[in-house]
């Protein structure tokens, strides 16, 4: 079977998808429970305890108030990079939109990884 070539429009459509997905996932790892373990000095049990009570305040007595609402708010954006993430630019999703197989989307993503390196290394 012969390589399947894209064209510029899509080709740049890909790119774009790529884009999408790198600024998903750093948005995903900043709000992490890690992160915010980190940042707000709250353990990891603790924010999933905050998050399986549906941030009910009454479970949690002797976090802050501002701590709290500030692990609210960052693992509310979260799940919503990760519930745009899982829906549109997740693997099999980029490979139903594009018609490509894994193998192919891994090589693309590669080289748009190696383009896209200088100008993230110059930011």
């Amino acid at each position: 079977m012969a390589r399947r070539t894209f064209s510029e429009v899509a080709l740049a459509a890909l790119n774009q998808d790529f884009g999408v997905r790198q600024h998903l996932q750093s948005v995903m790892a900043a709000h992490s429970y890690t992160s915010l373990e980190l940042d707000l000095g709250i353990a990891t049990t603790t924010i999933y305890r905050m998050e399986q009570s549906g941030f009910n305040r009454r479970k949690t007595p002797r976090i802050p108030k501002r701590k709290f609402d500030e692990a609210k708010r960052r693992r509310t954006i979260y799940w919503l990079a990760r519930e745009e993430y899982q829906g549109r630019y997740d693997y099999p999703a980029l490979m139903a939109r594009h018609n490509i197989s894994k193998p192919t989307l891994l090589a693309r993503q590669r080289a748009f990884r190696r383009r896209s390196a200088p100008m993230r290394n110059a930011a």
